[in-house]
């Protein structure tokens, strides 16, 4: 028998955990959807499509490679092609320049339409689809300058809020929206990183609405940053969020007495009252059991805290030697406006008595006043403390009127 034959016949291939991704990636047709929506024409030359590209750079992406694109092609000379992407293909039909020219069209779709195109539809199929989508931002930290805006429409790298805590570092802010029960992603979209919550919250509101193109009525769940007045209600979407905790409405709702309510239980851990919010908004008070116990604990962490800082204020201040009374007193109150859990009790402001000049002082001198010190005992503000613990689990959420079942 000849030779090359013999070695054709013995050639293998490794498929490794490669295969269960190709396998998942077929059963839900990716590179067919790929192709629906951006179609690419066949020639000569094409031996591959957008999909089967976009596919074989999920499988280089998921094989552990940290390579750069123009080694792709390297990574599957090794690996069955025509069994993990599609029939008469090869590793050749991968290279750089193809893989190069697919992310070129890719972005001139666009990334963000085209994964919520077919997410959207991929959730449907496998029944993930919840009645509530979940909208939220998260920020990116880069090393580097970024200097140079290569592309218009690119988001800019640059200083904002930081949410991981490197404010000291450049950064993009990421949108995305999530369903059903287990959180699948469903929308994902750079923003500049300077860019603000209460701002890209809506305008990924209006971009999603346009790249869904479904009369699907969802609900909207954001946090307080989506509650712009104004925008939200002119949205024409179900929403359900919070107000910021700074609204003076908030406030006085969060530190009124337990009894100046109507309370009903929504569980064994929850209960709510109507209170009157904005025309046309149904705003509900919800106090949580649970969230009450840690709030609680919180409290007294911080009350403890304040002792330990405030009694090292307090050494300090009887240390102190005032010129005159009102000195002392004017420092009486500036410690007392500082002080939110604890207060100044048996409070006295004593003259020291002595001689001003240095030396044995002569026979008939009599001592003088050189100062006047406080003396006073740091004590809880029982008050304060029981209102602190007065808006402790409680929370206020809010929708459209007409959508109070939301909840």
């Amino acid at each position: 028998m000849d030779e090359s034959i013999i070695e054709q016949q013995l050639a293998t291939k490794r498929l490794d955990h490669l295969g269960l991704i190709a396998g998942f990636i077929k059963q839900l047709r990716i590179a067919e959807r790929v192709d629906e929506l951006i179609p690419l024409a066949k020639d000569d030359r094409t031996k591959s499509t957008h999909g089967q590209r976009v596919v074989a750079m999920i499988i280089n992406g998921l094989g552990f490679c940290t390579s750069g694109l123009y080694l792709s092609e390297q990574f599957f000379i090794d690996t069955p092609v025509d069994i993990l992407i599609g029939e008469n293909l090869k590793a050749s039909h991968f290279n750089d320049d193809a893989l190069g020219r697919t992310l070129d069209a890719l972005f001139k779709f666009g990334t963000t339409k085209l994964f919520c195109q077919i997410a959207f539809d991929l959730v449907k199929m496998l029944n993930l689809l919840g009645p509530s989508l979940h909208l939220d931002t998260t920020s990116l930290a880069l090393f580097g300058e970024y200097d140079v805006d290569e592309c218009e429409n690119a988001p800019k790298p640059t200083y904002g809020h930081s949410k991981d805590h490197r404010p000291d570092l450049k950064q993009i802010v990421v949108s995305f929206i999530a369903t059903g029960p287990a959180g699948v992603p469903l929308w994902f979209e750079s923003h500049d990183g300077n860019s603000s919550d209460k701002t890209s919250f809506h305008e990924t509101i209006i971009s999603f609405t346009k790249a869904l193109k479904t009369s699907a009525n969802f609900l909207l769940v954001a946090d307080s940053a989506l509650y712009t007045q104004g925008k939200l209600q002119k949205s024409g979407i179900k929403w359900l969020t919070h107000p910021p905790a700074t609204y003076k409405t908030v406030k006085i709702y969060l530190a009124q007495p337990y009894s100046d309510f109507d309370w009903e239980p929504l569980t064994k851990a929850y209960q709510s009252t109507t209170i009157q919010g904005p025309k046309g908004e149904h705003w509900q008070l919800i106090l949580s059991g649970q969230r009450r116990k840690s709030a609680l604990k919180a409290l007294d962490r911080r009350v403890a805290k304040d002792f330990d800082i405030k009694t090292k204020a307090l050494n300090v201040l009887s240390k102190t030697l005032f010129g005159c009374e009102k000195d002392a007193n004017r420092a009486i109150l500036a410690f007392k406006k500082k002080s939110k859990y604890h207060k100044l009790s048996n409070t006295i402001i004593k003259s020291k008595m002595g001689y001003k000049q240095a030396g044995r002082p002569k026979a008939n001198k009599e001592k003088e006043v050189l100062g006047y010190k406080i003396n006073a005992k740091l004590v809880e503000d029982k008050e304060n403390i029981e209102k602190a613990k007065i808006p402790c689990g409680r929370f206020v959420l809010l929708s459209l009127l007409g959508h109070q079942n939301l909840y």
